[in-house]
């Protein structure tokens, strides 16, 4: 259905192709209806800010909101908390995270500070470090 939904915005000449594909999708698509329906695709249509926040919260958060409705509030949850671990690492090593920073090097150090450096929330006594499979 994906590439059913780019190919229509190829022919629609529709700019922003991913933005195109988010807004439209939903598991209950009826891709027929939509490919003849011109009302909503107009909008869509014409180029806008192609300027994309980058911030790795801001999208973290988004890519949350997309998911509320697919998965379950503890998977949800997980993903919080992800958010507020990287915020942690941030502070921990005094360097902003980027999209452009996360490479290997990035990957390996955060895997140490979860697994060293992390103090755990909502313990009585501070403990540091998470267990293997929770990093």
């Amino acid at each position: 259905m994906a590439e059913d939904l780019i190919s229509l915005a190829d022919k629609r000449k529709i700019v922003n192709k991913g933005r195109f594909v988010k807004e439209v999708f939903k598991s209950d698509l009826d891709f027929k209806s939509l490919a003849t329906d011109d009302t909503g695709l107009k909008k869509l249509e014409k180029p806008q800010d192609q300027s994309i926040n980058t911030d790795v919260y801001y999208q973290l958060n988004d890519y949350i909101e997309c998911k509320r409705k697919m998965v379950c509030k503890s998977t949800l949850a997980i993903f919080s908390n992800l958010g507020e671990q990287l915020r942690d690492f941030e502070a921990f090593r005094k360097v902003p995270i980027t999209f452009d920073g996360i490479d290997f090097n990035f990957y390996d150090n955060f895997v140490k500070f979860l697994t060293f450096d992390y103090v755990q929330k909502r313990r009585k006594k501070a403990v540091k470090g998470l267990k293997q499979n929770s990093v």
